[in-house]
């Protein structure tokens, strides 16, 4: 392979990463719907023309329902949240929490526990219904010592 054809190989692989990198812009930060569809399908076709690119699928109208329909499911107070959502709900705050595997698993299964049992009650938990995100659980406690999140018992 000459220097030519290598130059036009990064080039292309870079056009792709590009194109990719926008396709992927839109998809996650829910620009989705001001973008038109053609835009979309052109960069999906980009991306697809041989083997060497990763397959993105662009999303469909439906997708796009589905996606709102699901953010908007977090929008509620804590006491209407599903069993499914608080858990969830749950894992996001405790990962944000703390960046330790073994406490994290510790806390999200005493956490999922206690939902499963009706005992995490609304008033121990600070919920934002606005944002869908949990703000803080008043009986999870850093312990100086260890370095480590504790729950009350």
């Amino acid at each position: 392979m000459n220097i030519d054809s290598e130059i036009n190989d990064i080039r292309t692989k870079m056009f792709k990463l590009r194109f990719k990198n926008e396709l992927d812009k839109f998809i996650h930060n829910d620009t989705i719907i001001a973008v038109s569809n053609d835009r979309l399908h052109k960069l999906g076709k980009i991306l697809n023309e041989d083997n060497n690119t990763i397959k993105v699928e662009v999303p469909t109208e439906l997708d796009t329902y589905l996606n709102t329909l699901n953010k908007q499911s977090y929008l509620k107070k804590w006491n209407r949240l599903s069993e499914f959502y608080k858990i969830n709900r749950v894992e996001e705050y405790i990962t944000r929490l703390t960046n330790n595997k073994l406490n994290k698993n510790k806390l999200i299964k005493k956490l999922t526990k206690l939902i499963d049992n009706n005992q995490l009650k609304s008033k121990q938990v600070k919920y934002d219904h606005e944002k869908g995100i949990i703000i803080h659980i008043e009986d999870i406690f850093f312990n100086e010592k260890n370095g480590l999140y504790t729950f009350k018992n």
